[in-house]
């Protein structure tokens, strides 16, 4: 009995097999588990098998069980939230990062095929409810769906990006926590015109040149609203 220990819980565990799978191309299947247990096993005729549960002298979860030896042909796995994971950063950082570059992405970094399905969760469904959860809970946000022009004739709803500057803010905060600096942000980030965005930064950079060079770095496209290419939906009162 092999005793490997893990970092983190059984939803960590299982993201973590799911990307043991699509790295190394393996078709793992996950057994009937239970809330303290994972057991998955590869295609019929291979010999790998693997059992992850939890173990009364440590918190987390450990491997119990691994036969790592497999003796089966190459076959691709992942699904939307390995892909969700594997491309997160990514996407919050340049909302025209488009399907077809993932999977040029995932073809070229790791050799898979994701079919068109792979995408699409059912969740898409609520991204309306969503974007009001958004701007309800974080007030200073403004949350723009964009759907394609022809969407509404043809009976559908798609969307194309979403702006969500809270985001932005939450990050780069984690290094700038000045009050001052959060302040001026939101100034920054409600400009409407290049001059006055500048002017904006400027006063950043008074505060602290390289805050405002850790801002650049995030997509001007993404948070300011002088360089969407889309008109501001909803404005709100600073």
């Amino acid at each position: 009995m092999h005793r490997y220990e893990l970092q983190g819980y059984i939803p960590e565990a299982r993201l973590c097999i799911n990307l043991y799978a699509l790295v190394n191309k393996r078709n793992l299947k996950q057994l009937k588990s239970d809330p303290s247990r994972l057991r998955y096993e590869c295609v019929v005729g291979c010999h790998f098998s693997l059992h992850i549960s939890g173990d009364k002298d440590m918190s987390g979860v450990r491997i119990k069980t691994l036969k790592s030896m497999h003796d089966c042909n190459d076959n691709g796995r992942v699904d939307h939230l390995t892909i969700a994971y594997c491309f997160k950063s990514k996407l919050q950082n340049d909302p025209k990062y488009r399907f077809n570059d993932t999977r040029n992405d995932l073809k070229e970094r790791l050799d898979v095929n994701v079919s068109h399905g792979s995408f699409i969760d059912d969740d898409y469904n609520r991204l309306e409810a969503y974007a009001n959860e958004l701007r309800s809970s974080n007030p200073r946000s403004d949350v723009i769906i964009n759907i394609l022009k022809d969407a509404l004739a043809n009976g559908k709803r798609r969307f194309l990006r979403i702006f969500c500057v809270k985001r932005v803010e939450a990050n780069w905060c984690k290094t700038w926590r000045s009050k001052e600096l959060q302040k001026a942000f939101w100034r920054c980030s409600w400009t409407t015109y290049e001059e006055d965005f500048k002017d904006k930064l400027n006063m950043i950079g008074s505060l602290d040149k390289t805050a405002a060079e850790d801002l650049l770095k995030y997509p001007l496209n993404v948070w300011c609203r002088a360089h969407f290419d889309t008109p501001c939906a909803r404005t709100m009162k600073w």
